[in-house]
């Protein structure tokens, strides 16, 4: 609650309040015999014009309005199209990066199980009665060529070896029964003997008939 004027001693203040709490309608008395007043047709235009120019300044604001809201909502789209691009664009990165993983984790399993093909394949030959020379060749320039164990690879190159200097020793006793060198003979069988070394049945068996006809 407000203080009443009638509270104060103040009489500047006891005035302010009194004005404060009287009515503020002002009541100017009309004299009845004066007429009322009547615009003229220039005001009227004014007044026409300047309601016109209102109308018309509204709606071009209006119109700015839309438009300005036009050119958030495209770009509000623009932005919402350029995140759906990138967020695509991120999504086939990360699925070629997938893939190419995939591709290259496929390609060493296949690259192991292809080792262990070969890696078999080979110590199946050596492990064989009958070693075919050409064959174990082959089946070490495959193992040479998918990594193979180099142990592996090593014994068989020893074997290859030795099946090498055999078949050489062969045709060097194919050689001394063509020439009929008794003495020849004699030293090649002794040897064959003595080392082991792997040579044809039948070759073996044509060389010593034809060392006993020599005798």
């Amino acid at each position: 609650m407000l203080p009443k004027s009638d509270e104060h001693v103040n009489n500047e203040l006891r005035a302010f309040l009194r004005h404060f709490e009287s009515d503020r309608k002002i009541v100017i008395a009309q004299d009845s015999d004066a007429p009322g007043r009547v615009r003229d047709e220039h005001e009227k235009q004014m007044i026409v014009q300047e309601r016109a120019k209102a109308i018309e300044e509204s709606l071009e604001e209006y119109k700015q309005h839309v438009a300005a809201r036009e050119e958030q909502k495209g770009e509000g789209e623009a932005r919402s199209k350029r995140v759906l691009e990138l967020i695509d664009e991120g999504r086939n990165e990360y699925k070629a990066k997938l893939q190419q993983v995939m591709g290259k984790r496929n390609q060493y399993r296949d690259m192991i199980a292809l080792r262990k093909e070969k890696e078999k394949a080979l110590t199946d030959i050596l492990s064989a009665d009958k070693v075919d020379f050409v064959a174990l060749a082959k089946a070490i320039e495959e193992a040479k060529e998918n990594l193979v164990k180099p142990e592996v690879v090593a014994k068989a190159e020893k074997q290859a070896e030795w099946l090498k200097f055999c078949k050489e020793v062969e045709q060097q006793l194919q050689q001394a029964v063509a020439e009929k060198s008794g003495d020849k003979l004699r030293e090649l069988l002794a040897r064959i003997e003595a080392d082991n070394i792997i040579i044809e049945p039948k070759t073996l068996n044509d060389a010593k008939n034809a060392l006993s006809k020599i005798k």
